[in-house]
């Protein structure tokens, strides 16, 4: 598509709705009620069900028995496979993206992680989204392969959300030491140690997710606070 096209209704609801659920502005498990949002939003029902569908194949929301649908809970369990899942995608993407990385690519993913530094700094959750997300943009470019791409994009999008949610955790400094060392190695044309460095920053992130629940603190909490 196009992306000086305007967006159709399917489209404009449906990312409307993405940005509220990765904002945290819908909340982890609240309800999705397809009259009450086309009611707010000041549309017919179609479009807010096909947008509904849609994230529901991207993972946003999961459809309950008895036709319900809320916001795709999180917890421990499911944030860890989540991160699990993401570095198992984006290892793989970087494995076939270095054949094709020259300088130019590199010296973008080196200002990728400095902007995704200052934006950690400033606890500016919307900036570290843009800046990791141009991080993998440019490692799923290269490695060419458009099915992988489509995997990354997905699993990303619904990562994006846990950090935009945990701003306060302490694992932001972890991500950016970790993905500062992966850049620092493809400068150096270290490459097989760039590959192994980010595998284990998600060996070793999944690992202290499941040591320490506090920086998802806020995720059990809410969903605790729903099952009382």
């Amino acid at each position: 598509m196009d992306d000086d096209q305007p967006l159709t209704r399917v489209e404009a609801v449906a990312q409307l709705l993405r940005q509220q659920i990765l904002s945290g502005e819908l909340a982890p498990g609240e309800p999705i009620k397809d009259a009450e949002l086309a009611n707010r939003l000041q549309v017919s029902i179609t479009p807010v069900r096909e947008a509904v569908a849609q994230l529901i194949k991207d993972g946003l929301i999961e459809a309950l028995p008895n036709k319900r649908r809320q916001v795709t809970a999180l917890t421990l369990e499911s944030a860890t496979e989540l991160m699990d899942t993401l570095g198992i995608l984006l290892t793989a993407s970087l494995r076939r993206a270095i054949p094709h990385l020259d300088g130019s690519a590199v010296a973008e993913l080196r200002t990728a992680i400095d902007d995704y530094g200052r934006a950690t700094d400033a606890r500016d959750t919307r900036s570290a989204t843009v800046a990791f997300d141009h991080f993998v943009h440019i490692l799923t470019t290269a490695a060419g392969n458009r099915e992988l791409t489509a995997l990354v994009d997905t699993v990303a999008t619904r990562s994006y959300r846990l950090l935009r949610l945990g701003n306060d955790s302490p694992l932001w400094q972890f991500w950016l030491d970790n993905l500062t060392a992966v850049v620092t190695l493809l400068e150096n044309e270290k490459y097989t140690r760039a590959v192994t460095r980010l595998e284990k920053h998600f060996s070793k992130l999944t690992e202290k997710m499941r040591a320490d629940e506090r920086p998802l603190g806020f995720i059990l909490q809410t969903t605790a606070g729903r099952e009382a």
